[in-house]
């Protein structure tokens, strides 16, 4: 580990805040004393000391040591001010005064000009003592290989002094004097830069990392930055991809992953699409649905954010990307999991996220293995979950795959397990449609359509067909919408509907018969042939 700066008298010191109250009342210096007895001398350059204080002197107005004399900072201010955690409130050493007998003062400053006085520094030339010592005011180290071998860009570029919003000469508040880079970053917004330096302010425990753009020609914003504005540069996305950036509610990046497809084109949207009334519906296909579900929960294991569920709203979003190019999701703080505990969540057929609960074990410890679980352990796990969903329409019944999946699990993390539907209650305006296979009639998927028509809501009983010169017929809008969901729905199952781009004229005829409130049976075939939406 290094040490950061070297001086004169030693190792540089960096020192923070913390609120000092009213300072106590002064008293005024009533002796005289012989100015030619002290000796004054400024400090310059590395011979200036950052330092601390060790509470045995207090802070005066001068250096002599005879006679009443003002106080600064009392002793117990300045034990408090040596505990600070704000590195505004660092002091260096900028004077030193020597008297006949051998004793030292040094004055000191505080980084934000607020304070600045003599305090008593012992008799040696070249080392602190007495009321002072010297502080390191952060700590370099080794920059770790992941952070190395990648690329950078600044995350904000406002004019704030915190740290985050420019690049600095030396980390923010360690060395006296050391102000930003450049004024405005602006210009910087496309540059990347490399990490070739890392290290701690000591005060605050903040990690700060020295970058250097990767265009060699432009050095001017070169420095240092805390590590947190920063967000990693993300390479080109190639033609058959789709990168999916996660969000948080604040707009700023937590992770991305990068979606393929092999033969995918440049341009080619994710999903698929149909017009109702003139707006375009958009559906993301269920393999592409719960391949990137999966990918959400990877990328966001151990961030501390959580997206439970793709809902078909994000999905209509998502089935809308391009690939070549991005999409985004916003994921939301994960509620706290103790460290004894594991969360146990338990998703819907769609694999979205219904609910949880987390199994704790006394004594355990994050990040080791929940192991074996005991007859009583299962029943507890178990019980847990019945009254958890004892209200809901679903139900969970743990498999021994199921307790061996939360077995192989680590407290603090997380595990995901499948519920059932419990109940086939279908809604009065929908229409169960039942995806049966040709071959066996076994159902392949089902999906409810629904009727969206606020201002004309669908009574139960009515059929999903109107009646149009004296028959009853599927209006186009509905027909295609319904090929539309089936095409979403059987994605990933080697079934399609009709010829997978339009269904019979006597599919349709039963589909019209159908009642909202009601189920019906279509059937579905073997692939044969894969069209041409979005394949």
């Amino acid at each position: 580990m290094k040490l950061h700066h070297t001086t004169g008298l030693g190792i540089i010191a960096v020192f923070t805040g913390i609120a000092l109250g009213c300072l106590p009342g002064s008293t005024t210096a009533t002796a005289s004393h012989n100015p030619q007895s002290v000796k004054v001398s400024s400090l310059t350059g590395n011979s200036r000391p950052n330092v601390t204080f060790t509470g045995k002197f207090a802070l005066y107005r001068d250096p002599q040591t005879s006679g009443s004399r003002q106080i600064i900072l009392t002793k117990s201010q300045l034990k408090r001010l040596a505990k600070s955690t704000n590195s505004k409130d660092n002091f260096v050493a900028l004077k030193v005064a020597k008297e006949a007998n051998g004793k030292r003062f040094y004055w000191v400053r505080s980084f934000d000009n607020r304070y600045q006085g003599w305090i008593y520094g012992g008799k040696q030339p070249k080392r602190l003592s007495g009321g002072v010592k010297q502080f390191i005011t952060f700590k370099e180290s080794s920059v770790p290989e992941s952070l190395i071998t990648k690329t950078f860009k600044l995350a904000t570029f406002g004019l704030v002094n915190d740290g985050k919003n420019s690049t600095y000469i030396q980390p923010m508040n360690t060395v006296l004097g050391a102000g930003r880079t450049v004024n405005s970053l602006i210009s910087y917004q496309d540059s990347t830069f490399r990490i070739d330096k890392i290290g701690e302010r000591t005060r605050e425990g903040d990690t700060w990392v020295h970058v250097k753009n990767t265009d060699a020609k432009d050095t001017r914003a070169n420095g240092w930055i805390e590590l947190k504005g920063l967000v990693e540069a993300e390479p080109k996305v190639s033609d058959d991809t789709v990168r999916i950036d996660i969000l948080n509610s604040a707009g700023h990046l937590i992770k991305y992953f990068d979606y393929q497809k092999p033969g995918a084109q440049s341009g080619q949207t994710l999903g698929i699409s149909y017009l109702n009334d003139g707006t375009p519906v958009w559906l993301l296909k269920a393999t592409d649905q719960k391949k990137i579900q999966d990918a959400v929960r990877a990328s966001l294991s151990g961030t501390g954010y959580t997206l439970d569920a793709i809902t078909s709203s994000k999905g209509g979003f998502l089935a809308q990307a391009t690939f070549g190019g991005k999409a985004a999701l916003t994921a939301l703080p994960t509620i706290k999991i103790g460290d004894d505990a594991i969360r146990i969540n338990v998703m819907d057929p769609n694999d979205s996220v219904i609910g949880y609960v987390d199994f704790a074990r006394k004594e355990a410890q994050r990040g080791t293995k929940v192991g074996s679980l005991g007859a009583d352990e299962r029943k507890q796990i178990q019980s847990q979950l019945d009254d958890k969903f004892k209200a809901s329409t679903y139900q969970i019944k743990l498999t021994d795959s199921q307790y061996q999946q939360i077995a192989n699990g680590n407290f603090g993390g997380q595990v995901y397990v499948s519920a059932s539907s419990k109940t086939n209650k279908i809604a009065d305006n929908a229409v169960r449609i039942n995806l049966v296979s040709g071959d066996n009639k076994n159902v392949v998927r089902s999906f409810d359509y629904v009727n969206t028509d606020s201002d004309n809501p669908a009574k139960k009983g009515s059929t999903l067909g109107a009646i149009n010169n004296g028959k009853l017929q599927l209006l186009p809008a509905d027909r295609l919408a319904i090929i539309h969901q089936a095409i979403a729905i059987l994605d990933g199952t080697g079934y399609q509907i009709g010829n997978g781009e339009q269904i019979s004229d006597a599919d349709a005829d039963r589909l019209a018969s159908a009642k909202f409130g009601d189920s019906i049976n279509v059937p579905v075939q073997l692939q044969t042939s894969r069209g041409d939406i979005n394949d």
